[in-house]
């Protein structure tokens, strides 16, 4: 479906019941909320087990989410805690003209060019805060008439809404380059084949392996096959039950090539399925993990809640959760192409209590949508080409 989201057509979107962004879910925190989706993931919901207020519904295929199926959810807390009045939500997002596959396409071959925006759609700016794809924030903020910037008050009360991209990591095209000002304020009311992967792919991993899943066998699927997992679906085990797992992320501090891939250091908003997390420890020098000298000091105290946590470039970063929701739960930069590049891992928490939960009819489920899938993939006109001759280049998330 075209998306008009700038005053220029994108033909590549894709959207829940001709809109975009979808419709608002509204919910209350003790009511139970039934959807009939196709390959989505309610953020914050029951695979992000996150508490009440704004969440978010996407598809995880892919890139179906960067070219518009999302839309936000809005979980009421309960009458007797003390939760701010919910306001209708933003969605927060730079904006391309052509499809995420395409921008995949270019950053994948040959000399790869980096995703290249045409606008930034994000509607509020205040002092600053450090927002990554996936993360969620609410904001209370009080008008108070007060003018301690080095600027002169407006006379008519309004003001530029500006986006300062970071440094590093923007991207746009020549001769397109973003503007800053992007509104008012206004204070008066006026498949299964794997890919053959050759010299000139680099993919983004955590450690060595980058991921990649094969549609047609679901890792839920391969529950009751004894054998060693799939090594392209990096499988990390986490059998403590009811105990704490703790992830320490690293990331180099300099561009490191590796076996068939380049590691550039960046920072990375890496997101949990399954769970929100304590967030422990945040920095920018990795080195300082195994440094005695200098060694890194965990918030135990109340640390912050979190489904997403920013590592900074060649930073650590350091998160925790409880055993307690078994599954095989995704773990993922959440920058598209990063994850569809491999940035990503699979946490299976908990196998056996997982494979006793599987009955006959939950999987019963999964096989009728697996059964439907083969299906659409046997039929070669849903090919993106019909040159292709190959069905799936990216991780699958």
């Amino acid at each position: 479906m075209t998306i008009n989201g700038d005053g220029i057509d994108n033909p590549y979107g894709k959207v829940f019941n001709q809109t975009y962004p979808g419709r608002v879910i509204l919910s209350e925190s003790t009511s139970r909320t039934s959807f009939a989706i196709t390959v989505l993931q309610s953020t914050g919901m029951a695979s992000d087990k996150m508490a009440p207020l704004l969440q978010m519904t996407l598809s995880h295929m892919s890139f179906a989410l960067y070219n518009g199926l999302a839309g936000p959810i809005t979980i009421f807390g309960p009458s007797s805690e003390n939760c701010d009045e919910a306001r209708d939500p933003i969605l927060i997002t730079d904006w391309g003209h052509r499809s995420a596959f395409q921008e995949w396409e270019r950053e994948l071959t040959g000399n790869p060019i980096r995703p290249q925006m045409n606008s930034i759609l994000i509607n509020v700016i205040i002092d600053h805060i450090l927002v990554g794809i996936g993360q969620r924030y609410h904001v209370v903020r009080h008008a108070d008439p007060k003018n301690e910037t080095k600027f002169p008050a407006s006379e008519n009360g309004n003001y530029w809404i500006r986006t300062v991209p970071a440094e590093g990591c923007k991207g746009s095209e020549d001769g397109n380059e973003l503007d800053e000002r992007q509104g008012f304020l206004r204070y008066e009311p006026e498949e299964k084949n794997k890919p053959q992967l050759g010299n000139n792919f680099s993919w983004w991993a955590f450690g060595e392996q980058p991921l990649w899943l094969n549609f047609s066998e679901p890792t839920i699927m391969l529950l009751d096959e004894k054998k060693e997992w799939p090594g392209d679906y990096v499988i990390i085990p986490a059998e403590n039950r009811d105990r704490w797992v703790y992830l320490v992320i690293t990331a180099p501090k300099t561009n490191e090539l590796g076996n068939n891939r380049t590691f550039i250091s960046l920072a990375h908003p890496l997101h949990l399925h399954g769970h929100d997390f304590a967030l422990l420890a945040q920095g920018n020098d990795s080195s300082q993990i195994d440094d005695p000298d200098n060694s890194v000091v965990l918030k135990f105290d109340n640390p912050p809640r979190r489904d997403v946590a920013l590592i900074p470039a060649g930073g650590y970063l350091i998160v925790a959760f409880k055993a307690d929701n078994p599954g095989s739960w995704l773990f993922h930069c959440h920058i598209a192409w990063h994850a569809s590049s491999g940035l990503a891992l699979q946490i299976m928490e908990r196998e056996e209590d997982l494979r006793k939960t599987m009955t006959l009819e939950k999987l019963q489920q999964v096989n009728d949508g697996c059964k439907k899938w083969n299906e659409w993939f046997a039929d070669t006109e849903n090919l993106w080409s019909q040159n292709a001759t190959l069905f799936q280049d990216d991780s699958g998330v």
